[in-house]
């Protein structure tokens, strides 16, 4: 079903809904519509609330909150003081 999202192929926001359960673990919801694999699309990362868009193709390929994602740098950073 992952196929039907490869770049320029149209789906629907159903199908899209069912991928990102998947993928994201049921850790994001589907907050906005998917047009195409060309459009961003508004997420929610369920753990810490936070809504964002992002290309699907960025999702496919592993991406996910940013926010979390921040955080996780920031730690790392701190863990081994750094300063930027």
């Amino acid at each position: 079903m992952a196929a039907v999202f490869r770049t320029g192929i149209r789906g629907t926001t159903e199908e899209w809904v069912k991928i990102v359960a998947d993928r994201g673990l049921g850790k994001y919801i589907v907050v906005g519509e998917y047009i195409s694999s060309k459009h961003t699309v508004t997420l929610q990362h369920v753990v810490c609330g936070h809504i964002y868009t992002i290309l699907p193709s960025n999702f496919m390929q592993g991406r996910r909150c940013p926010e979390c994602g921040k955080n996780k740098r920031w730690n790392h950073l701190d863990h081994h003081k750094i300063k930027i």
